[in-house]
């Protein structure tokens, strides 16, 4: 019995030096919309991939490319506005740099989100921007955080050695009479 009740205080003592204090993650979304062009009336897709951390808010790892009349692609992060927009800049197409921003019906969270507008267009002229856009951004699927799990562990293990601490208490001395 002293083995369980040692192997559960050490299982105990590890959970809780391994825990770790939960924290907002950067989210990884995939963007898919497509609506036509406001200016030639021409339909354009926006597909790619970014990273968006809330707590920031920091935009990271954009890979966004426009096909149809025309690719651009928007791979450099700018500073986003707020949790319901994103801005990034292009490395080719309109004399690159051309900015992109893109809004979302709600702030980003670990939720899919719908596409309320995207912009864009050269840093000098006449901004492009799509009518009626169809689309979202979808995050990766979310990681449970491990720390609620190691601190119940935890709690456990540090319960069941108090538990036995108790009861070897109330136990008779091997010298003494069961009965005395």
């Amino acid at each position: 019995m002293k083995l369980y009740y040692s192997l559960a205080a050490t299982a105990a003592a590890l959970l809780i030096a391994v825990a770790t204090p939960a924290r907002a993650t950067p989210i990884a979304y995939t963007l898919s919309a497509s609506g036509n062009s406001m200016r030639t009336a021409n339909p354009i897709n926006f597909t790619g991939t970014f990273v968006f951390d809330p707590s920031g808010p920091t935009l990271d790892h954009v890979s966004i490319t426009s096909t149809g009349f025309m690719t651009i692609t928007f791979d450099t992060p700018a500073t986003p506005i707020s949790a319901d927009e994103i801005s990034a800049t292009s490395s080719t197409g309109f004399g690159a740099p051309a900015p992109l921003e893109i809004v979302f019906t709600n702030p980003l969270t670990n939720a899919p989100d719908t596409v309320a507008s995207i912009a864009w267009g050269p840093t000098s002229g006449p901004t492009e921007s799509l009518t009626n856009p169809q689309g979202q951004v979808v995050p990766a699927a979310a990681t449970p955080e491990p720390s609620a799990l190691f601190l119940m562990g935890g709690a456990l293990g540090l319960f069941l050695l108090v538990l036995g601490a108790t009861r070897h208490g109330r136990q008779a001395p091997p010298s003494q009479p069961s009965g005395a």
